[in-house]
């Protein structure tokens, strides 16, 4: 410990003479071959790294792994940290094939690790382990950028990486567990219960060293087994568990799929490695097309940081105040513009500040819009393409669309009574109510709706003002339409939300910082906001998690900024569309600025008639934005709303 204090300061010839000499009693006490020994050899090598010296840095990292490896698992963090250790100085040194071998290798272990065990963590531990180990993936992307001349399979590796990864935390396991426990099945539950502890017990084990596992009398062979017959068991039992358990993919297999017209893209946002990680924020497009070989495409935007502060903020202010943009196409797409002929469709796959904008609405220099060049579908993460494509190549035929439309149910929400439940307020509680705006245009859109689907014969179930409850949205049981029009909220740390004045406090979950508004919501005003999941009035995204949409194909959020929350980089947008998607719905239709209720009223409506005639719904999206833009040519009226999702 002094040592380490010693290292912190900066006071380097001491450190190393307290380690040197604690190197000697241990192996005097326990031989080479233990794990203090081991341990200070990563002291030695933090040292050396520290002080500049990376060829000793690299010394004393591969001595530690080789300690390492005779006492722990592969999968032990103190051997993987070790591995990622000697990474970083080889990364200095300028071995690059070196690193990248080593960084690969640990990337493998990483993914086995996360396929096999990461069911079993709860969030809180997820995002513990991934945020220990993000780094060598980010590590990974410095190096393929300076490597991928000589290594032009790195940049392969670097987007497969990423679709290992993205939106990693964007799991259902929370969703499977409840299914299960819910479904009153004591036996599936039991089995479930017991594939958690084993699960839980194996994945413990890879902590431990071989004198542990002995003492403890843990095979993990057998146990191995064990699991395995219990996952078999519950995927016969269980939809929800079998669908949680999924393959690998790599930009190939996103390549097989592509037609001819399509493109994907991966937006990738890290901070650049120089010794340490630097506060310079890299945004890289990797673009996978048919005509792909060796790997793909690497396109550059320079200047992560202005992207994410000065231009992002020009970007919003020209869109808000209908300011004409001559450099936001400059900034975000057009190096990536210029490699894309046009007519051609786009899979992006978003990343950082690009999940707060609508690429669409970018204008070129010949002053052309993006949505009138090519067609931008949005995913969580571009191997959504082969996973969806795969499933339908799966399916028996497909009904006919008008024996389809006869099965379709719609649940429509609208215009909440917000003031339902409040008695007896007083004229300042009357005052702070007043902040929740009615929304008679969201009621007339809802009421169209239901008359547009009814003509189709459409069963549909609609809640409007006090009927429009959070505790019906939660009685849903996966309509394959939910549409909501109402308020929507998202609270920043330590602002005031200047529609619903709701105070922000520090909140861990950032889930609970977005919701939706229902009837009585307006008693909830000024509330600790970790008291919305036990009253009735406003579902959080955290709630909206756990809603019954497995079979659900569209959600439309009608409501200002619902495609907001707190956006962290390789994960997406902490919100609302990372719940519903959680939730299993298979679309999510939201907004990303604030919208005029009679334009939202009007590109609604267009999308479900259009939708009913062409069975396409992207298609639809995309006509009724276009048609909204005939009429209203600001981007501010039409390239609010976005559609994320594959089919």
């Amino acid at each position: 410990m002094i040592a380490i204090n010693m290292i912190r300061s900066k006071k380097y010839d001491e450190a190393k003479e307290n380690l040197e000499k604690a190197r000697t009693i241990y192996l005097n006490k326990f031989g080479s071959k233990s794990i203090y020994v081991g341990d200070n050899e990563m002291r030695l090598g933090d040292l050396a790294y520290y002080a500049d010296n990376f060829e000793e840095a690299a010394f004393r990292f591969d001595d530690a792994l080789s300690i390492y490896k005779n006492i722990f698992d592969k999968y032990h963090p103190k051997y993987v940290q070790a591995q990622g250790k000697l990474a970083r100085s080889k990364f200095q040194l300028g071995e690059y094939k070196a690193a990248s071998a080593i960084l690969e290798e640990t990337s493998e272990k990483y993914m086995e690790y996360i396929e096999q065990y990461f069911p079993t963590l709860s969030d809180k531990e997820k995002n513990k382990y991934w945020n220990n180990i993000r780094g060598d993936f980010e590590l990974y992307n410095s190096l393929a950028l300076r490597y991928a001349v000589e290594k032009p399979s790195a940049l392969g590796i670097m987007y497969n990486n990423k679709l290992a990864t993205k939106a990693i935390l964007l799991s259902s396991s929370i969703k499977v567990r409840q299914n299960i426990i819910s479904s009153g099945d004591q036996e599936l539950i039991k089995q479930y219960e017991e594939w958690l502890s084993k699960k839980e017990l194996l994945t413990r084990s890879f902590s431990m060293s071989q004198e542990e596992l002995v003492l403890k009398a843990i095979d993990r062979v057998n146990l191995a087994k064990e699991i395995n017959l219990l996952e078999k068991q519950l995927s016969e039992k269980s939809e929800a568990f079998a669908s949680s358990k999924s393959k690998t993919y790599d930009w190939k297999d996103v390549k097989s799929v592509l037609a001819d017209n399509e493109v994907a893209i991966e937006i990738i946002r890290f901070n650049f490695f120089n010794k340490t990680f630097t506060d310079s924020v890299i945004y890289a497009a990797l673009i996978v097309s048919p005509e792909s070989k060796k790997g793909p495409e690497l396109v550059l935007l320079s200047d992560g940081n202005k992207l994410e502060s000065r231009y992002y903020k020009g970007y919003r202010n020209s869109i808000k105040y209908k300011i004409a943009d001559k450099y936001s196409y400059k900034f975000f797409w057009k190096p990536v513009d210029d490699k894309i002929p046009n007519n051609r469709t786009i899979f992006l796959s978003a990343d950082g500040v690009f999940n707060q904008m609508n690429v669409e609405t970018l204008r070129d220099g010949d002053g052309k819009y993006i949505i009138d060049k090519n067609d931008i579908v949005l995913v969580s993460n571009t191997k959504d393409i082969a996973i969806f494509r795969e499933s339908q190549d799966e399916k028996p035929d497909k009904e006919s669309i008008t024996d389809e439309y006869l099965n379709s149910s719609a649940a429509l929400f609208g215009n909440p009574d917000f003031t339902s439940s409040i008695s007896g307020s007083t004229e300042s509680q009357a005052n702070t109510v007043s902040s929740f705006a009615p929304l008679p245009g969201a009621e007339k859109e809802v009421e169209e709706l239901e008359t547009i689907l009814n003509s189709k014969k459409w069963s549909t179930e609609t809640y409007l003002g006090a009927e429009a409850t959070e505790s019906q949205v939660k009685k849903l049981d996966n309509p394959r339409v939910f549409h909501i029009a109402t308020h929507g909220f998202f609270v920043q740390e330590s602002t005031v939300h200047e529609d619903i004045l709701i105070e922000a406090k520090t909140i861990d979950n950032p889930l609970l910082k977005s919701g939706l508004l229902f009837s009585g919501s307006a008693d909830l005003l000024g509330d600790n906001i970790y008291n919305f999941n036990k009253r009735e009035g406003v579902l959080t995204a955290y709630e909206a998690m756990n809603l019954k949409l497995d079979h659900t194909e569209l959600v439309v959020l009608s409501a200002c900024e619902t495609g907001l929350g707190e956006v962290k980089a390789g994960e997406g947008v902490y919100g609302l569309q990372r719940s519903f998607l959680v939730a299993g719905a298979q679309n999510v239709i939201m907004t990303l600025f604030k919208v005029n209720d009679q334009v939202t009223q009007e590109l609604i409506t267009n999308f479900y008639k259009n939708w009913l005639a062409t069975g396409n719904k992207r298609v639809a999206f995309n006509i009724a934005k276009k048609q909204v833009k005939n009429k209203y040519p600001e981007p501010i009226f039409w390239g609010s709303f976005v559609m994320i999702g594959m089919n």
